[in-house]
C-alpha cells in the first residue's frame, strides 16, 4: 500500500475534517453538520493519477544526465544537505525536463511526486506557502474548505448563524468553542516530497530573502530542492557589484550540484505532440513528428515554450480544417509546414503581420534582387535560404487568413475551409494568366515563353480593364524587362497602360471608387505586393491614374448629383448616408466628393419643400454630419458658396411657412447649412 497515510488525508471528507478538528462541535452540530456537508457537495475522492504509456523520449546525452541525477536525488533515502539548480535560457526546456521528465519519473514510480511551485510574480514568502499548502492538501486548502474554515472561526468567536434554505432568515445557530487550523503545524507534520522552485529570476522578492526562504527547506527540514531558472537574467535585475557578490555567496553555500539543460527540441517536440488528446489532430500530428521535428529545426528557434505553443496552435487549427482537406498529402504537409514557420517567425518578432499579409510576394521580390537593399529584403532572403525545401509561403490556407489567426487567436472554420478550398490543392478553375506569371521564378522556361507571350498580347488589347489587375500586369512587365526577360522596355510598358487608361476612360469603363482608391495607389491590390513600386515608370502610371480618374469623376458629377437629390426627395437614408462618414450601409461615399456644389441650389430648396418629413430630417442629419471631419474631408470645403446661396433660400421659405411645422425643419435645415459655414470660417 503506497503512503496509505498521505492518501487518507487526500481523500478526507469535510466531517472528518471538523471531527478531527473539534470532536465536541461533530457531536452537537448533529444533522445540522450533515446539511452544511450536503450543500458543499465535497468529492470524497481523488482521482488516481495515471500514466499515459508514450513511450520514452529520447534526449540528449547530457540531458539524460541530468534527469538520471535529478531521479537519484529525489529518491536519496537521506538528506542531502543541499539544492540542485538547473540552468539555461528562456525556452530552452528547463521546466520540461525537471518537471515533465524527471519529476514524472518519480510520480509514476512512488505516487507521490515532487511539489512544484512556480514564482513567477511571487512577492513574499507567505505566497510560496500558500501554494505548498495548496498542493499538499488540496481539499483543505479548497474553496469550500476555505467556507469551513470561516465556519470554524464562526464557531471559536461564539455564534455562527446559519441560512439553510436559502430565504434570509436564520434557521439555526451554534456557541461552541473551537481552536484555529495552524497551517505551519500541518507543514511540520507533512512528509517530505521534495520541492522544485521554477521561475527563479521572475520571483518579486529580493534573491537574498528568496534564497533564506528555501535554504530553511534544505539546511533545516531536510527537503530535497530544485531550483529552475536562468541566472544570467537574474543578474542582470542585481544592479550592483555588492548585490551580485552576496547573491553568489548565497547560491553558492545552498546549491551543491548545478547543471545547465542542453535545448533538445526533438525530444520536446514529441513529448508535446504525445501530449495532444483532441482528434483527429492528434493523430495527425503523430503520424508527421519526423516532419515537424525537422520544419522546427529548419527554423533554427531555440526557444521550446514557442515551439509548444505552435504545436497547440496547429491542434487548435487542424480542428477547425474539414478531415477530407486533410486526406490530401501536399495539402496536409504544406498547412502544417507553413503554420509552424509563420508562427514562430512571427512569434520571434521576425515577422510582422503585414509582413505575413504579403508574404508570397515579399518572398519573390527578394528572390529576384537576389541581395538585400533594406533590412526586409534581408530578412526574406534569409528565411528563403533557410525553408527552401518547404512551400511556406504558399499554403492551403491564404496569408491574409494566417496573418488575422496569428495576430487575433481567431478561427472561424467556413472561412478557413472556404479558403483551402479556393486553393491550388483543390480548386477546379485555374488561376489567372497575369497570377502564374507572378510567379515567374518558379516556372520552367516554355511555360514562362507562353505565359509571357499571352499577357503581352492582352495588355497591348486592353483585356485587363480592373484597374488593380491593370497595375500589377504593369508592375509584372516592369520588374521583367529590367531583368531582360521582357521584350518590351519600361517606357514603352508605361505609354500602352496609359493608352489604356484612357481607353477605358472614353469607353465609359474607368471604374475606380474612392473606397478602393487608396489600397490600389498603395502597398497591393487583390492579395499581392505590386511588384515594381520603385521605378520611376511605375510611380508616373500611378499619377496618370489618380488624375484621369478624377477627370472622370468631375465629369460625372453633374448626373450623379441629380440622382443623389431624387434619392433625397424619396427619402432614401442610403443617399443621405453617402454625404458623410459612418460605418452604416451605404456610408462614406461621397464624403470627400463636393457633390452638392453641383446641384442648383433653387432645386435642392424645391426638392425639400416637396420631400417627406423624414427625408428632410435625413437630410438635416447628413448636413450636419457632413462637414465635422474636414481633415479627412477636406474637398467638402469647395461647397461652401453652395452652402451660403442654399441657407438664404431655406431661410426665406421658413419665414413664408412661420407657424407651421413644415417652415420649422426648413429652418433648422437652414441652420445646419448656417453651421457648417461658420465652421469652414474657423477652421
Amino acid at each position: 500500500m503506497k503512503d496509505s497515510g498521505s492518501r487518507l488525508a487526500r481523500n478526507i471528507d469535510i466531517r472528518g475534517v471538523l471531527v478531527r478538528l473539534c470532536p465536541w462541535t461533530a457531536m452537537k452540530c448533529g444533522a445540522l453538520l450533515g446539511r452544511v456537508c450536503h450543500m458543499l457537495q465535497f468529492s470524497r475522492t481523488e482521482s488516481e493519477s495515471t500514466t499515459d504509456n508514450k513511450g520514452a523520449t529520447k534526449m540528449t546525452p547530457k540531458n539524460e544526465q541530468i534527469t538520471s541525477f535529478l531521479h537519484e536525488y529525489f529518491t536519496m533515502g537521506y538528506a542531502p544537505g543541499y539544492a540542485v539548480m538547473v540552468k539555461g535560457k528562456w525556452g530552452a526546456g528547463k521546466t520540461w525536463h525537471v518537471k515533465d521528465v524527471a519529476a514524472q519519473r518519480i510520480q509514476d514510480e512512488t505516487g507521490r511526486g515532487p511539489i512544484y511551485v512556480s514564482l513567477y510574480g511571487i512577492t513574499t514568502a507567505s505566497g510560496i506557502d500558500d501554494e505548498i499548502f495548496r498542493q499538499l492538501h488540496p481539499i483543505l486548502a479548497s474553496d469550500g474548505m476555505r467556507v469551513v474554515t470561516r465556519v470554524a472561526k464562526g464557531l471559536m468567536k461564539g455564534v455562527l448563524k446559519i441560512d439553510l434554505d436559502g430565504d434570509g432568515k436564520d434557521d439555526a445557530s451554534i456557541n461552541p468553542a473551537m481552536p484555529e487550523l495552524d497551517k505551519a503545524d500541518i507543514f511540520k507534520k507533512s512528509s517530505s516530497r521534495g520541492l522544485i522552485f521554477d521561475d527563479l529570476e521572475r520571483c518579486e522578492m529580493t534573491p537574498k530573502e528568496l534564497l533564506g526562504y528555501i535554504n530553511f527547506f534544505v539546511e533545516h527540514s531536510g527537503n530535497k530542492v530544485v531550483i529552475i531558472g536562468n541566472e544570467k537574467e537574474l543578474e542582470h535585475r542585481l544592479q550592483t557589484d555588492g548585490d551580485k557578490s552576496e547573491f553568489a555567496s548565497m547560491r553558492d553555500k545552498l546549491v551543491g550540484k548545478s547543471f545547465e539543460i542542453e535545448a533538445d527540441s526533438k525530444g520536446a517536440i514529441i513529448f508535446f505532440v504525445n501530449e495532444l488528446k483532441s482528434e483527429p489532430a492528434a493523430t495527425f500530428l503523430k503520424s508527421r513528428i519526423d516532419l515537424l521535428c525537422e520544419v522546427h529545426d529548419a527554423t533554427g528557434k531555440q526557444n521550446l515554450r514557442d515551439a509548444r505553443q505552435a504545436i497547440l496552435e496547429l491542434e487548435r487549427l487542424l480542428s477547425h480544417v474539414d478531415a477530407e482537406f486533410l486526406k490530401n498529402e501536399d495539402a496536409a504537409r504544406d498547412l502544417m509546414t507553413s503554420f509552424i514557420i509563420l508562427f514562430l517567425e512571427y512569434r520571434s518578432r521576425n515577422l510582422a503581420i503585414n509582413d505575413i499579409v504579403s508574404v508570397s510576394t515579399r518572398s519573390m521580390v527578394a528572390s529576384m534582387k537576389g541581395n538585400a537593399s533594406d533590412d526586409k529584403t534581408d530578412i526574406f532572403l534569409d528565411l528563403n535560404a533557410r525553408y527552401m525545401s518547404y512551400r511556406w509561403t504558399e499554403g492551403p490556407i491564404s496569408a491574409d487568413i494566417l496573418a488575422q489567426i496569428l495576430d487575433t487567436g481567431h478561427m472561424d472554420a467556413d472561412v478557413i475551409n472556404a479558403s483551402i478550398a479556393k486553393s491550388k490543392y483543390f480548386s477546379t478553375s485555374e488561376e489567372p494568366d497575369w497570377r502564374r506569371l507572378a510567379s515567374y521564378f518558379r516556372l520552367e522556361d516554355a511555360a514562362f515563353e507562353g505565359l509571357l507571350a499571352t499577357v503581352l498580347r492582352r495588355f497591348k488589347d486592353n483585356e485587363y480593364k480592373v484597374i488593380g489587375v491593370m497595375r500589377h500586369v504593369v508592375g509584372i512587365l516592369m520588374s521583367l524587362a529590367q531583368e531582360g526577360l521582357c521584350p518590351m522596355p519600361s517606357d514603352e510598358i508605361l505609354k500602352q497602360a496609359k493608352a489604356n487608361v484612357v481607353g477605358l476612360k472614353d469607353a465609359g469603363k474607368l471604374e475606380l471608387s474612392d473606397e478602393h482608391f487608396g489600397e490600389l495607389d498603395g502597398f497591393g491590390w487583390g492579395g499581392l505586393v505590386f511588384a515594381s513600386r520603385d521605378v520611376p515608370q511605375f510611380d508616373e502610371l500611378t499619377q496618370f491614374i489618380r488624375n484621369t480618374w478624377e477627370e472622370t469623376k468631375a465629369a460625372s458629377l453633374p448626373g450623379k448629383a441629380e440622382t443623389l437629390l431624387k434619392a433625397l426627395q424619396e427619402g432614401d437614408i442610403q443617399a443621405a448616408r453617402s454625404l458623410y462618414l459612418t460605418s452604416s450601409p451605404g456610408g462614406g461615399m461621397f464624403h470627400d466628393t463636393p457633390i452638392l456644389a453641383n446641384i442648383e441650389p433653387k432645386k435642392f430648396v424645391e426638392a425639400m419643400l416637396n420631400a417627406s418629413p423624414s427625408a428632410v430630417i435625413a437630410a438635416m442629419t447628413a448636413i450636419g454630419e457632413r462637414y465635422k471631419h474636414l481633415n479627412v474631408s477636406p474637398n467638402v470645403k469647395k461647397e461652401k458658396g453652395w452652402l451660403v446661396v442654399t441657407a438664404a433660400l431655406l431661410s426665406d421659405e421658413a419665414t413664408r411657412n412661420a407657424g407651421r411645422v413644415s417652415g420649422l425643419r426648413i429652418k433648422n435645415l437652414a441652420s445646419r447649412m448656417e453651421e457648417a459655414v461658420s465652421v469652414f470660417e474657423t477652421s
